[in-house]
């Protein structure tokens, strides 16, 4: 159907979010902090605009959604033009989808909430200025999980239009992008549990679901529902009811990924992607052994530095050719199975298994290793949000790991 002139075909299960992962006229929050999915914050919303932003979406039905969007400057800069939301300003148009969990209410008429960010976004269009921003925002998944649903995407046009029914290279890509956004909108329920601020604070990473099957019963749902997904999206493709998708290849070409347009890049620890022996999961496993360098090097120094257990959750249970003779996070994480963890609030220890995605566990490592080394904020975390597969985020940040370990080797000599 159409809505206010715009192409809109619902997911199943969200009529809030279109097949493609388009969202509409979403609220968004222009401060200049960061936010990563995988993160969780504790918000103190005292600005007029954004008080009545937030009214607005918490008297509406859960969830609440709204999109955080860094903007250099913050508020300052909300009606600067060199910071208007189009291609060609200065505004990063990549931010993350925000749920918001709690929401209490002060007595000075402030608002706390407790926020968790879920996955990547770009703005498509800005649909309002005042009293606060709205926008389009499309889901933006890893080039990583596009691709593996190309086959299927590829195979579905192909059955409904023939080898020459249709601009081939660009709608394999839109109906694998409806595949892949489906997919994780799925195995949101294992990789987003709920948390409740203890004492006015809250943990920095989000919990995974301590449910004993659920990653099990994701692994079956999530590539039926991708496969519904791209059915449904290539009828519509061929229907004329879709608009394409682009690429993170063409998005990084017109400067929305990479850090073109917004400035955000980590240039300085390099950059490059691609040709990692073993690919995506090969480097994750390199990041891995490098975290674990680095945390036995700061021992030598009789420094320390804590691995949140949010995040040691995500070492694998077994990689390619087993872990390296030294390596220590295994029998780390290992010793933890069934142990409560957590300061600001307490819940069970979670362990990925093999019925997770493993694409989307390096994805996911890729984000919340910032933590880690403080990448997390202003513009090396936009840097992080705006790599365009999660084997170019992994470099940057391995890069980094590697340089930290040298120096860190030069002090303990």
């Amino acid at each position: 159907g159409e809505i206010s002139g715009r192409v809109w075909v619902p997911m199943q299960e969200d009529e809030r979010i279109s097949v493609q992962g388009t969202m509409l006229d979403m609220p968004l929050c222009r401060w200049e902090a960061v936010m990563l999915p995988g993160f969780n914050n504790l918000l103190n919303v005292w600005q007029p605009m954004y008080t009545h932003m937030f009214e607005q979406i918490i008297s509406g039905p859960k969830p609440w959604y709204y999109v955080h969007l860094h903007t250099p400057g913050g508020t300052r800069n909300l009606m600067n033009p060199e910071y208007a939301l189009k291609q060609g300003s200065k505004a990063p148009m990549v931010g993350v989808l925000m749920r918001i969990e709690s929401a209490q209410r002060t007595k000075d008429s402030r608002l706390a909430l407790v926020v968790q960010g879920l996955g990547r976004v770009r703005v498509v269009k800005p649909t309002q200025s005042e009293p606060y921003a709205k926008a389009d925002v499309q889901l933006l998944p890893d080039a990583e999980l596009c691709q593996d649903c190309y086959q299927g995407a590829n195979d579905e046009l192909k059955m409904l239009a023939g080898e020459d029914g249709c601009d081939w290279e660009q709608w394999v890509h839109t109906v694998a992008h409806a595949g892949a956004v489906r997919a994780g909108m799925d195995w949101l329920r294992f990789e987003c549990a709920n948390v409740k601020a203890v004492a006015g604070s809250v943990s920095q990473l989000v919990p995974l679901n301590s449910s004993d099957t659920i990653q099990a019963e994701i692994s079956v749902s999530a590539p039926e529902r991708s496969r519904q997904a791209i059915k449904q999206a290539a009828q519509q493709a061929l229907d004329g009811e879709l608009e394409a998708v682009l690429s993170p290849t063409d998005l990084q070409l017109v400067g929305v990924l990479g850090g073109r347009q917004s400035g955000a890049t980590l240039a300085a620890f390099g950059s490059s992607a691609g040709g990692f022996p073993g690919g995506v999961l090969g480097i994750e496993k390199r990041v891995w052994w490098e975290i674990d360098l680095m945390i036995r090097n700061l021992r030598k120094l009789q420094e320390n530095i804590p691995v949140p257990s949010q995040m040691l959750g995500l070492l694998p249970l077994e990689v390619e050719g087993g872990w390296p003779e030294g390596f220590t996070l295994a029998s780390v994480a290992d010793g933890m199975e069934g142990v409560m963890v957590g300061t600001s609030s307490r819940a069970p220890f979670v362990r990925v298994g093999p019925d997770y995605d493993p694409k989307r566990r390096a994805q996911r490592l890729s984000y919340v290793t910032c933590s880690l080394l403080g990448l997390d904020q202003g513009m090396p975390g936009q840097a992080i949000l705006e790599a365009w597969s999660t084997e170019h985020r992994l470099s940057m940040l391995l890069k980094l790991l590697t340089d930290i370990n040298r120096e860190l080797q030069k002090r303990g000599i």
